[in-house]
């Protein structure tokens, strides 16, 4: 009997064990991340003048086979009203909230889109009725808004959201932004967001009766195992402007730099042992999204990148034709040579100058590297924040004694969100013309409203026609961080980056909506630059004065005297114009420099007044 109980027991005791372990397996799949999907599809529009999207239903198909395929569980809305849809992004919202951390949604919208002028994007529903819009009825009371919606996508714990949005395809009425005419995207500031778009800003997305170009290639793209979301928008991109020949440029906005993998497969993927070694096409970003490089891209690679994505921004023939040139053994040239092809179909019988800029050639000829400047003065701010007095006039006056010292400058004022990121293609594209064993000297000048809600920084430069209430607005501003990777991408013999910023701060309210953080005022400390100097109107984390009772900024005044001594070398022309300001402000205000540069450099070198002497 002993025997038997002793048997007994352990049989008891490894029945125990067992059912503990089922048991913990199955509290480890109750707490195992979810893969959830929402897929909205909207074909069978009710306006007969909005009209119909025949190939939806077959888009709609080809990613819910695809999403299930790789794991997803998903939820379908087909032809949602106004109504439908709000609620399907609420329960979707409530079921990733509910999700185990480090969840991942997935959110796809295939049907017609509006932009409008404030930057705002809308998802139409099928309920739409068009003479309501044309009547004054505002967009947001008959459509669901894409920032509103996403907005809400506030969670608890970590959680990855990827945002797939198949519009701007046709126009929807004469009174209204068809789809292909939508401003910037507003981008989404939470953490782990991944955000592509069919096509570029005013650019049109294409589909046939079969489906779109874009999800054809993104359902192929997703059924790839191993790829992370970055390398599947890569693939999107890189297959929907081949099948569209050029004519449809899919934007990715990147808000993380996590990786993040949606199918792993099973075992390693066979690519043939025959099949010869090939370049992977990188991804282009958005301007929201930060650089075009990581830290470890070599720096031929970034020069080529920061080329293309300035190519592709400034979407014009003279920029395409500009990398095919400079870089005709480029992964991305048939890209390039597509692009072109559709640029030169569509071309205007004339050249349109492009807004807000002017252009000035320097009125003396320099030895030694060609001398570029990049020149924003933003004024005219309100109503969303307080205009100022001077940098109108403070970009003027650099203007005049930059092309007096050899400078072509490109000058912009009063440069919205759109033309900020304009003028810093248009600027790589030019820095882009010069033979690389002779790079460009660099000056970049911007007078204007510049914010650091962070004491480390970004440090963003705002545009005009910004509402500045939260945090997440400043992702439309541009950053000065982006503007030197930018330029020294190119490897300038000399680079200057001067920010006469800091005017005053706004009261930007905290994220949760109870705390100012109005005690972080100014720019923070841009970190030193190898190569280059930059140059604060102010010290990190203080304000600048706007002097209202002067036509010129007094660091504006104090940089251009300093700028025409000649036999000065750069570094003593900033140091002076620090001084100047320093003790005219009665000690109130002290500019700050950061200089990396290496060799000495001279706007206007010392025989300027040898010859001046002479001549007197």
């Amino acid at each position: 009997m002993g025997r038997t109980l002793q048997i007994l027991r352990c049989w008891a005791v490894s029945l125990a064990g067992a059912l503990l372990l089922l048991a913990g397996s199955a509290f480890a799949e109750d707490d195992a991340p979810e893969k959830l999907a929402l897929l909205i599809a909207n074909s069978a529009y009710l306006d007969d003048y909005v009209g119909t999207l025949p190939g939806v239903p077959h888009d709609r198909e080809k990613m819910e086979a695809a999403l299930k395929e790789i794991g997803f569980h998903v939820t379908v809305l087909a032809d949602g009203t106004q109504t439908q849809m709000q609620a399907a992004f609420a329960d979707f919202r409530q079921r990733l909230a509910d999700a185990p951390e480090t969840s991942t949604g997935f959110i796809y919208y295939t049907g017609h889109g509006i932009g409008s002028g404030a930057g705002q994007d809308y998802f139409i529903p099928i309920d739409l009725d068009i003479t309501q819009i044309s009547r004054g009825q505002s967009m947001t009371s008959q459509s669901v808004s894409v920032e509103d919606a996403l907005a809400q996508m506030v969670f608890d714990g970590p959680r990855q959201l990827v945002l797939a949005f198949d519009t701007n395809r046709a126009y929807i009425g004469q009174r209204s932004k068809g789809i292909g005419q939508r401003d910037n995207p507003k981008e989404l500031r939470q953490p782990e967001i991944y955000q592509l778009w069919a096509t570029r800003i005013g650019d049109y997305a294409y589909e046939t009766p079969e489906g779109s170009y874009f999800s054809q290639a993104l359902a192929d793209a997703l059924r790839e195992p191993g790829l992370t979301v970055t390398e599947i928008f890569a693939r999107v991109q890189s297959e929907t402007i081949k099948a569209s020949e050029g004519q449809q440029f899919p934007e990715a906005i990147i808000s993380t730099s996590r990786s993040l993998i949606l199918f792993e497969g099973e075992g390693e993927k066979d690519t043939g042992s025959a099949a010869a070694p090939t370049k992977s096409v990188p991804l282009v970003q958005s301007s929201a999204s930060g650089g075009p490089r990581a830290e470890s891209m070599s720096q031929d690679l970034a020069l080529e990148l920061a080329v293309w994505q300035s190519a592709v921004s400034l979407n014009s023939i003279e920029a395409m034709s500009d990398f095919i040139e400079k870089f005709p053994d480029s992964v991305l040239v048939d890209q390039a040579r597509l692009r072109l092809k559709a640029l030169s179909l569509r071309a205007p019988a004339g050249a349109k100058p492009q807004a807000g800029l002017e252009h000035f050639m320097p009125t003396r000829k320099m030895d030694g590297p060609a001398r570029i400047a990049l020149l924003i003065g933003n004024r005219n701010y309100a109503p969303n924040l307080t205009d100022l007095t001077n940098p109108h006039n403070d970009v003027q006056l650099i203007k005049d004694h930059l092309i007096d010292a050899g400078f072509e400058v490109f000058l912009y004022r009063d440069a919205d969100a759109n033309e900020m990121g304009l003028s810093l293609s248009s600027l790589a594209t030019r820095l882009s013309k010069e033979p690389q064993e002779m790079p460009p000297t660099v000056f970049f000048y911007y007078s204007g409203h510049g914010f650091s809600p962070d004491p480390n920084g970004p440090n963003y430069l705002a545009p005009v026609g910004m509402k500045l209430t939260s945090e997440t607005d400043l992702i439309r501003a541009l950053s000065i961080e982006k503007v030197i990777e930018y330029v020294q991408a190119f490897e300038p013999s000399f680079a200057f980056y001067v920010l006469d910023a800091c005017r005053n701060d706004p009261g930007l309210p905290a994220g949760d909506g109870t705390k100012s953080v109005s005690a972080s005022k100014g720019l923070s400390r841009v970190d030193w630059v190898g190569g280059a100097l930059v140059a604060y109107a102010t010290a990190p984390g203080e304000t600048a004065f706007d002097a209202p009772e002067e036509n010129v900024g007094p660091y504006a005044r104090a940089l251009a005297d300093a700028l025409s001594q000649p036999g000065m070398d750069a570094t003593d022309v900033f140091k002076t114009a620090q001084r100047t300001v320093y003790f005219e402000s009665r000690k109130t205000q002290t500019p700050w420099i950061s200089d990396g540069l290496m060799q000495d450099f001279y706007f206007h070198p010392a025989e300027d007044s040898a010859q001046s002497s002479a001549s007197n």
